[in-house]
């Protein structure tokens, strides 16, 4: 009997996935770059790729998710500027106000949240154990080489065209956001 629900569990789970489920979830420039990653696969390989991709976005949604959640916790902490670890901690919108004096933010206008940090270095393939000042520029070089626009061997009007443009701007902006952080500074 266990085996039975088990096998209903993860035929359910791959359903959600291979049936059309892969787009539950994710915004219209994910699956964009989804359905421009699998052309040309044939149906089988483009499957196995589309989710494999659908779920990498689908956790770090997740992960964003639950740093945002951190934030917001130890923001309201005991009504201190740092919660409990004792760090000022910076309201991304309003910016470090008076309650927390001396406290700059490296862009100047609002705090680095860490969900922010950790959603620009997905972007760029890293992750915050790996992310040094260099292998951000050799990410950063990488991915700017796949998707620059004028190196799209088609028509600059085509769905590929726009979709590495998009790209090349997600990669471009995280880049730029990354380098101004001083533990990322050169």
């Amino acid at each position: 009997m266990d085996y039975y629900r088990k096998y209903l569990k993860y035929k359910q789970k791959y359903l959600e996935l291979v049936g059309g489920g892969w787009r539950s979830g994710l915004t219209p420039e994910q699956i964009t770059t989804i359905e421009v990653a699998t052309k040309g696969y044939d149906k089988a390989e483009k499957n196995k790729i589309r989710n494999q991709m659908a779920a990498k976005y689908k956790e770090e949604m997740k992960a964003a998710k639950r740093e945002e959640k951190k934030d917001a916790q130890r923001g309201k902490a005991k009504g201190k500027p740092g919660g409990p670890s004792g760090r000022a901690y910076c309201d991304p919108v309003g910016g470090c106000g008076a309650d927390s004096p001396g406290v700059e933010s490296p862009r100047g206008v609002g705090a680095a949240t860490p969900a922010e940090i950790n959603r620009n270095l997905a972007i760029l393939g890293l992750t915050r154990a790996t992310a040094t000042g260099d292998t951000i520029k050799k990410a950063y070089h990488r991915l700017a080489l796949r998707f620059h626009p004028d190196k799209s061997p088609s028509a600059s009007e085509s769905s590929e065209s726009l979709a590495n443009a998009e790209e090349f701007k997600k990669v471009s902006n995280a880049y730029a956001f990354l380098v101004e952080l001083p533990e990322y500074a050169q």
